[in-house]
């Protein structure tokens, strides 16, 4: 079922997403033909694939598909090794662009990694006032595709690491002497890579939901959470819920429902307001609305549209299958024999397996030899935290784990108490000066006062932010 206009405005306004002038100079692999083109004239292993790579345009297109944004950004391409470890294999260009305006070399700089993988911040505002603030395409997505099909194709060409490389790659364009960091979801991992590896160009770090490691056994918390949501929900709501799922596959969706939610403030009391609208009573059913979000396709129909900034498919598969998330399972049962001193006995516990395997066979991607552990990339530089105690994407035991182990000086660890994913964007994103008064502290690496924090904590009223440290 195709999401309604209006509920996929609804739901897409809770997520945190993640969230022209152009250099006439070209790749040195290239095909100069058409997207079109080259996915006509590609030889493929199998329909799989070519319904895998169907989507394909290269940066050039992308551009122009969606000029109406991309020609008011202050955007420029740089020009990067295809492969680092051998500069002969050829370059590619990365979009780059600034959402402050003209980049001005007498204010600092903060570059924000996305989130995704495969998201970009095509279309964002200005957040700050006296940062220039950078954004760029990571390789493979948006204005940063490569001209070329096949180099589109290669697993190779995308990494954790090229993505990090790449934006020092801008960084020595602009010829800016440190950057302040601002990593989101997926965008933690490369701005802990990029700040241990290039320390002496990082002024500070700000981490927003953060990711330590890939662990697919965390995701139980998301089962633990949906229990807890469940038995806030109105009686008769639990009683149309039981009566409306009538299979596994049913039970997975509202496992999916929850962790969409999770992405935002209060997830609680806005599982509360989508269930009471599907299912007012135990006898009183709207149909069309939960055919809807309990759905197999709302994740993806959410984050994987047509829409400037959707995240991009195969970027984000390519990357899922090299970083270890072939295969694993989730615990998606619901409710235990016993809840809140009453007895519920509504569905039964049971995992439910992810296996992307033969996608990730059929894109010929392998999983990485030495997977993404935050531990191997210690950092020497102030590094914040903002966390979201609800978090469903990135887990609070990763942000708290990645602050006890890779900060090698000062830190600080923020939790937004009710909070969702990347709850410290969330706060800038209200334009509120004292937000935004907190985030430029932490980006010129100096310390967020109790003042400040008392402040921030008047700008969202569905969470409180209090230190677990200083």
């Amino acid at each position: 079922m195709k999401l309604s206009h209006g509920l996929k405005l609804f739901l897409t306004s809770l997520l945190i997403t993640a969230c022209s002038k152009s250099d006439p100079q070209s790749d040195s692999i290239t095909d100069n033909s058409s997207s079109q083109q080259q996915l006509k004239n590609a030889k493929y292993s199998s329909e799989d694939e070519k319904k895998a790579l169907s989507r394909f345009i290269t940066g050039s297109e992308f551009c122009e598909k969606y000029k109406s944004v991309t020609s008011t950004e202050n955007g420029f391409y740089v020009t990067v090794p295809v492969d680092y470890e051998r500069p002969e294999s050829g370059t590619t260009k990365i979009w780059a662009y600034f959402t402050s305006g003209p980049f001005n070399p007498e204010k600092p700089t903060m570059i924000y990694f996305d989130g995704g993988s495969g998201g970009n911040s095509h279309g964002g505002k200005k957040l700050l006032n006296d940062f220039n603030e950078l954004h760029y395409d990571q390789r493979g997505i948006g204005c940063s595709h490569p001209e070329s099909l096949d180099l589109y194709r290669d697993p190779n060409f995308y990494s954790n690491t090229n993505n990090a490389r790449d934006a020092e790659e801008i960084r020595k364009s602009l010829k800016i002497d440190k950057l302040s960091l601002y990593g989101a979801s997926y965008g933690t991992v490369v701005a802990t890579i990029y700040a241990s590896l290039f320390e002496r160009n990082t002024r500070a770090v700000i981490l927003d939901g953060t990711v330590f490691s890939d662990d697919p056994s965390s995701e139980r918390i998301v089962g633990y959470y949906l229990k807890k949501m469940h038995a806030a929900l109105p009686k008769g709501t639990q009683a149309g819920l039981k009566r409306y799922i009538d299979s596994e596959e049913q039970i997975a969706n509202l496992w999916t429902l929850a962790r969409i939610l999770m992405y935002s403030n209060d997830p609680f009391g806005q599982m509360k307001k989508f269930l009471t609208l599907a299912f007012p009573s135990e006898n009183e059913i709207n149909q069309k609305l939960a055919d809807t979000i309990l759905g197999p396709d709302l994740h993806r129909q959410l984050f994987f549209g047509d829409e400037i900034s959707s995240v991009e498919a195969f970027n984000n598969q390519v990357l899922n299958c090299k970083n270890g998330r072939q295969k694993h399972k989730i615990d998606v049962s619901l409710f235990g024999p016993t809840m809140g001193g009453a007895a519920y006995n509504v569905f039964h516990n049971y995992e439910y397996t992810v296996d992307r395997t033969k996608e990730c066979e059929t894109i010929h991607a392998k999983e990485d030899s030495i997977l993404y552990s935050a531990d191997l990339y210690p950092i020497n530089l102030p590094v914040v935290y903002f966390q979201g105690n609800l978090d469903g994407a990135t887990f609070a035991s990763g942000a708290v784990k990645h602050y006890k182990k890779v900060p090698k000086k000062q830190k600080q660890l923020l939790i937004a108490v009710n909070g969702g994913h990347c709850p410290g964007m969330a706060s800038l994103r209200s334009n509120n000066s004292d937000a935004i008064d907190l985030m430029e502290t932490a980006l010129l690496g100096k310390v967020i006062s109790n003042d400040q924090l008392k402040k921030f904590n008047a700008v969202d009223p569905s969470v409180r932010w209090v230190y677990t440290s200083k």
